[in-house]
């Protein structure tokens, strides 16, 4: 019953890595090398013998476009990389189109925020989701309700440009 301009609520309830998970080693001397990890008992366990526990995360999260052209994470989600979307987060976005096309993707075992060195751990993961309509926000972007914290998005030309816009959907909430 979600109607274009609804905010719904994508609730996550469950984010369950599989036994493995794949890296780039992406450098001056490496290049391109894809490296297999193994998931066991919690734990990411990088060759030979580096070891950090998982934290796994979904990275695109979307209700589809009213565009014909997919635009940047903002109106709709996308490809935000937000290590904050888990386990007992929230992601509310507001629907373009009815019954708003939800899309999952890009999950990983173990990623900073943002991506910014081209690659977290890309994993299979089996995902558990509670949808519905959510509350209405005063923003223009998508919005992400962890338990302890509130996060916005913005995308600009520039990295001051995009802070600025995430600041002002930021104060928008207060």
């Amino acid at each position: 019953g979600i109607k274009a301009g609804d905010w719904v609520a994508i609730r996550i309830v469950a984010v369950e890595p599989g036994p493995y998970g794949y890296y780039n080693n992406y450098g001056p001397f490496r290049g391109p090398l894809r490296s297999v990890a193994q998931v066991k008992d919690g734990m990411l366990h990088f060759p030979p013998d580096f070891v950090v526990p998982i934290r796994p995360m979904i990275g695109t999260i979307y209700l589809q476009s009213a565009s014909a052209v997919q635009s940047a994470a903002w109106d709709h989600g996308g490809n935000m990389d937000c290590n904050s979307v888990v386990a007992g987060s929230t992601v509310y976005i507001r629907a373009q189109v009815d019954q708003g096309m939800l899309t999952i993707a890009d999950t990983h075992a173990y990623q900073g925020d943002g991506e910014l060195t081209g690659t977290g751990v890309e994993i299979d993961t089996t995902v558990t989701v509670k949808v519905e309509r959510g509350p209405s926000f005063p923003t223009g972007g998508v919005v992400v309700e962890t338990p302890e914290k509130w996060y916005t998005f913005g995308i600009g030309a520039n990295w001051e440009e995009a802070i600025k816009i995430a600041w002002s959907e930021m104060v928008a909430l207060a």
